[in-house]
């Protein structure tokens, strides 16, 4: 059987110990929203990983959550306006010139 990375969380749970780890950089983050929106503080729904918690929090914390399976969801979701903004990677949000990196 082979796990991925993901599996290891729960399925080992008490049977695994860290015995190394390497480092490794992230894609720049940011928050994005669609046309509608124009600052941050207006954002009411924001789509996002739950990996990226952190941002919704710093950003925007009064908006209602839209937990995705992947970052480029979240930014897909508010590229559509089914969200009013969205937490993914630099990168992908700008392949989406109606969204506006925060």
């Amino acid at each position: 059987m082979t796990d991925l990375r993901i599996d290891l969380h729960f399925r080992h749970l008490d049977r695994m110990r860290i015995a190394g780890l390497w480092e490794s950089l992230t894609k720049p983050m940011c928050a994005a929203t669609g046309p509608r929106v124009a600052s941050l503080a207006d954002v009411r729904s924001i789509a996002l990983h739950p990996a990226t918690e952190v941002f919704a929090g710093q950003f925007t914390p009064l908006a209602e959550r839209q937990y995705l399976d992947a970052k480029p969801l979240a930014v897909r979701r508010a590229s559509e306006g089914t969200a009013d903004g969205g937490i993914g990677s630099v990168d992908v949000v700008e392949r989406h010139p109606e969204l506006t990196v925060r």
